[in-house]
């Protein structure tokens, strides 16, 4: 996507929800944005989420009632869209995507899948992804491994440098606060667990899985193209549904600061093949560090 073709796709989108809501005060000005030119000329951009405290939790969501606070002391650029096909197989010279053209199961197989998220990517795949990028761009890498490994691999231990400038994944705090965008209520656009205004909003069962939805529908079932719904008031689309997405944390206590040794890694965010429920701000779930599942994705953050 070029600069010009988000800026126009962002401001039809505040025009869609200014006249979806109704009123104006339901529009927050998105952050300022940025752009990275990948190998091949393919575009990955960022949005910039502002420092400041955060609400985590809500008490009506059945999945984290446990309310408190985190205070972000930087900005920082989070992707604007989950990480593409395209963008993948640019950096990594692979799509190890489940979701393309030729696939038929879920009535899927879009004839251009490049601007779908790209799944089927483990949690090691995203950190060698992150600083396979960071390279890229010039930038340090966030992650290495306590064995010093080069590539890191599936069993390595990973320590992160948080004073790294490269790409990361976000915590789990950093999505959250970013999918709320200073909002407390279940969802990113609010309370309203209508049918109707969830399919504005995510990529989810009811509009995506085939036996489970509804009219009106997505042409295929699956992942669909990313920036398609609306976004939240900092300007992220598909915080909720489309693909689960990677964060650093794992259900198991940390080692120490910066260092991450466990069983499992937290996903965010709800995904196609996923109830309403399951697209909550709050909803955390997590999966061995090593799996590839055509559900699970991920977006990119990084402290400039």
């Amino acid at each position: 996507m070029g600069r010009r073709n988000i800026d126009i796709a962002r401001v039809l989108a505040a025009m869609t929800a200014i006249m979806f809501f109704g009123v104006w005060s339901c529009v927050t000005l998105f952050g300022d944005t940025s752009e990275i030119t990948l190998p091949g000329g393919v575009k990955m951009s960022f949005v910039q989420i502002p420092s400041g405290t955060y609400q985590i939790g809500n008490l009506a969501d059945q999945h984290d009632k446990r309310i408190h606070t985190v205070t972000k002391k930087k900005t920082l650029l989070m992707g604007t869209y989950e990480v593409t096909q395209e963008q993948y197989k640019s950096i990594a010279g692979v799509n190890p995507s489940y979701f393309i053209a030729s696939q038929t199961d879920y009535s899927s197989g879009y004839s251009n899948t490049a601007s779908q998220p790209a799944e089927q990517v483990s949690w090691f795949d995203a950190v060698r992804f992150c600083n396979a990028l960071s390279i890229n761009q010039g930038f340090a890498p966030c992650y290495s491994s306590q064995s010093n490994t080069s590539p890191i691999t599936d069993d390595d231990i990973l320590i992160c440098n948080w004073n790294a400038n490269g790409y990361r994944l976000p915590t789990d705090g950093e999505w959250e606060a970013a999918c709320r965008a200073s909002g407390t209520a279940v969802f990113y656009w609010g309370d309203d667990t209508s049918e109707a205004t969830i399919k504005q909003n995510a990529w989810y069962e009811m509009n995506c899985m085939p036996g489970s939805w509804t009219a009106p529908h997505a042409a295929k079932g699956g992942t669909q193209p990313v920036g398609t719904k609306l976004p939240n008031r900092f300007g992220l689309y598909d915080m909720s549904g489309n693909v689960l997405e990677w964060c650093w944390d794992m259900p198991e206590p940390v080692v120490a600061p910066g260092r991450r040794e466990g069983s499992g890694g937290v996903c965010r965010g709800g995904s196609w093949s996923n109830s309403a429920d399951r697209c909550s701000s709050s909803l955390r779930t997590w999966y061995p560090p090593v799996l590839h599942l055509r559900n699970v994705g991920f977006r990119l953050l990084r402290t400039p």
